[in-house]
Order: structure tokens, then C-alpha cells, then sequence
């Protein structure tokens, strides 16, 4: 067992070697070193892909800025990545995405300019039913389908050598209602034909199609914070077996719930191991602008039966069905704290309340309509009762 457990710890730490590789394009046009790539919706982990779909004929917005560290082709390659996306029906949600790219080459090359154009459409099968304890096992499932146009340029590793498509299965389960783990795996076909990369130790490897695997998790620590954890890989088809034959990462971040409609993801990944087109680290930060199905402001109303999904309903039986507070019932500028009428138009003179005849018949400065005692003179006090009286008459 223990000459088993060594041989593995040799070659995970073979594979993910340091050592520089020099990258030869002939024959080949070059290779995609875009590893992290965000979920084609707001739903999903870090870079693995969710089966819940967006609210039907709403759109989402993601920017997403990322920065590897020490490729075995490159020093290092950073992407901003713009991705729109609508939800055609309830199930079936549809992506555009373009990154641009920097990249850092040896021998002190420099690369910028945007990467391949990508497409996404995404279908919904089942959802997982999260802290369901009777089906806390039953899956979400969904299908993936990727295609990028070779609009970026695979000799200054920032591009595909052609047309891809990338099919993907997801899968994932919710057993608790603040956890929730998911998978997904595919193949990703490139049309055309990958650079040649000559490893430190003189064997080659040549870039081409890709199978592909994520493994994630998320524990939701209230309705605005969540940790996530994700594993993605990509391999080379045709040499699964051979150093740096498989790229993968380990990522761990936090998601914050800015507002209803805001939320950030940051975190960092490194190699494990980084093979051919990952990277020893990582840093990232996305930004999404799309609707949440959540009660943000904890007053029993989700986002998508919530007029103010960010500020809590009053409970003052004033309109209390909108998820709005209402701060000024009767709307006459007077706050309901201190309105002494609040659901009757007032004024700040008289408290909130409305203005009636003012008639003072004891002359005690106090308004009727104020007076408590208004027979008795009581200057000097609110109610017009003398404090010998209050109440009443003498």
C-alpha cells in the first residue's frame, strides 16, 4: 500500500512539473491556454456549470477578470471574459461570451487581443429539491452545448486551431438546504490541428481534442454569502497517459449577494496538477448583474414577488402584500414612528393628523380637536387637561 500511495505522490508531482516547455507550431496552429472558464449562466460554481436555470425571459449579465501564473508554454495569461445571457423559456437558457486576453510568452513576447467568440445554450432536465429529505438524493440534470468560432489567435495561445463544440453533462444533488455538490463532464471537439509541445525530458505532446470534468461544491452560509470549492480538468484525448496530458485546477472562493441583482465571486486556484494548459496559480473575480431567487431582505417574499426585494416588507396591515415598506402610510410627510394618525393625511402642525376647524372654546392655546378637556383651561400643557383633571371636566 505504501509503495502504491509513493508511486501515485511521483507522478502527480511529474505531472505537475515546473520545468518549461518550448512550444513548436509547425504542423500545428498553436493552442487555447484559457483553462477557467465561469459557467455559461449565473447559475453554477466556480467554473463548473449548475442545473437550475434562470427565471423565463430574464437576462444576465457576467464580467469575469482572471490571472494565470507560470503555464508550462506561457508565463502567464490574464482574460476579462463578457458574457450575456437569456432565458428563452424556463428550462432553456442561451449565451454569448467573448474574452479578451493578455499573455505573457518566454523570450519577453507580448500578446493581446480577444480570444474565440463562444456560444452557449444550456436545458434544464430536473432540479434537485434541496433539503428534500425524501428525495435529498435525487439529481439535477442538465445539458450543456459550447461552440467557439476561431476568432482568436491559437499561435499566441489565445485561441482554438478552428471551430469547437463542447457537449456537457450536469449533474448535481442539494441533501441540505444550505449544500449542495455538482459534476460535470464532455468532450470537446476541435476541428482543426494543435501546436506540438516538447516537454523538458524531449517527449512531445500534441495539443488537440479535449475531455473535460468539474467537480464542485457550495455551502451557503446565509442568504447573501456562499463558500465554493470546484475542481475542473481538461485532458488531451489522445494522450490521457502522458505528462502534462492532464490540466487541472483546484479553486476555492466566496460569493457575496451584493443586492438583489448584484453578486461577486473571488477566489484563487492552483495546479493539481496544472499539465499542459493549467497554471501553477490563479487569482479571479466575477461580477454578475441577473435577478436571485432569494428573500435578500428576509420578509417571506423571494426576489420575483418582492417590489423591494432589498428592503424589508413593514408588516403595518398598510399594502403589505408588495414586499415594500412603507414608511409614510397616508403620504403627508410625517413619518408613520411619529404619526399620530398615519393611515389619515396630516400635517406636521398637528402630528400627522388631518387639520380640522380650529375652535380652542377654553383658551387655553390647545386646539379642540387636541384638547382632552376642552372646557377646562390647561395652558401650557398638550393634551389641555390640567393634571388635577385629566380625563375630564372638574
Amino acid at each position: 500500500m505504501r509503495r502504491v500511495v509513493r508511486r501515485l505522490a511521483l507522478a502527480l508531482l511529474a505531472l505537475s512539473s515546473s520545468a518549461q516547455a518550448e512550444v513548436s507550431v509547425e504542423g500545428g496552429r498553436g493552442l487555447d491556454l484559457h483553462l477557467f472558464r465561469p459557467p455559461v449562466d449565473p447559475d453554477g460554481y466556480l467554473s463548473t456549470n449548475g442545473t437550475d436555470c434562470m427565471r423565463a425571459g430574464t437576462f444576465g449579465l457576467r464580467l469575469t477578470l482572471d490571472a494565470g501564473f507560470r503555464l508550462l508554454p506561457a508565463d502567464s495569461v490574464s482574460s476579462g471574459t463578457l458574457a450575456l445571457n437569456w432565458a428563452i423559456w424556463q428550462r432553456l437558457v442561451a449565451g454569448v461570451s467573448l474574452p479578451v486576453q493578455h499573455v505573457r510568452a518566454p523570450r519577453e513576447q507580448r500578446f493581446t487581443g480577444v480570444g474565440d467568440v463562444e456560444l452557449a445554450a444550456k436545458y434544464g432536465f430536473l432540479s434537485a429539491r434541496p433539503g428534500d429529505l425524501q428525495n435529498a438524493l435525487a439529481p439535477g440534470l442538465a445539458g450543456v452545448v459550447r461552440v467557439s468560432l476561431p476568432t482568436g489567435k491559437p499561435e499566441e495561445f489565445r485561441g482554438s486551431p478552428g471551430v469547437t463544440v463542447w457537449p456537457t453533462v450536469v449533474v448535481d444533488i442539494a441533501p441540505l438546504p444550505f449544500l449542495r455538490f455538482g459534476a460535470e463532464a464532455g468532450y470537446r471537439f476541435i476541428s482543426g490541428q494543435g501546436a506540438r509541445v516538447t516537454l523538458s525530458d524531449g517527449r512531445h505532446l500534441r495539443y488537440d481534442d479535449l475531455v473535460t470534468l468539474g467537480l464542485a461544491g457550495k455551502v451557503t452560509l446565509s442568504q447573501r454569502v456562499a463558500l465554493l470549492a470546484d475542481w475542473y480538468a481538461a485532458g488531451v484525448a489522445p494522450s490521457l497517459v502522458k505528462k502534462a496530458g492532464i490540466s487541472s485546477e483546484v479553486a476555492l472562493g466566496a460569493r457575496f449577494q451584493l443586492t438583489s441583482f448584484v453578486s461577486l465571486a473571488v477566489g484563487g486556484a492552483v495546479g493539481a496538477p496544472r499539465g499542459l494548459v493549467g497554471a501553477t496559480g490563479r487569482g479571479f473575480l466575477s461580477l454578475v448583474v441577473a435577478a436571485a431567487d432569494a428573500d435578500l431582505d428576509g420578509d417571506g417574499y423571494v426576489t420575483r414577488d418582492d417590489a423591494c426585494p432589498d428592503s424589508a416588507e413593514d408588516f403595518d396591515h398598510f399594502e403589505d402584500s408588495d414586499g415594500c415598506p412603507d414608511e409614510d402610510n397616508d403620504a403627508d410627510g410625517v413619518p408613520d414612528t411619529v404619526d399620530t394618525c398615519p393611515n389619515d393625511v396630516g400635517t406636521q402642525a398637528g402630528a400627522g393628523c388631518p387639520i380640522r376647524a380650529i375652535d380652542d372654546a377654553d383658551h387655553d392655546r390647545v386646539s379642540d380637536y387636541l384638547d382632552a378637556c376642552p372646557d377646562v383651561a390647561a395652558p401650557g400643557t398638550t393634551d389641555g387637561c390640567p393634571k388635577s383633571s385629566k380625563g375630564g371636566s372638574p
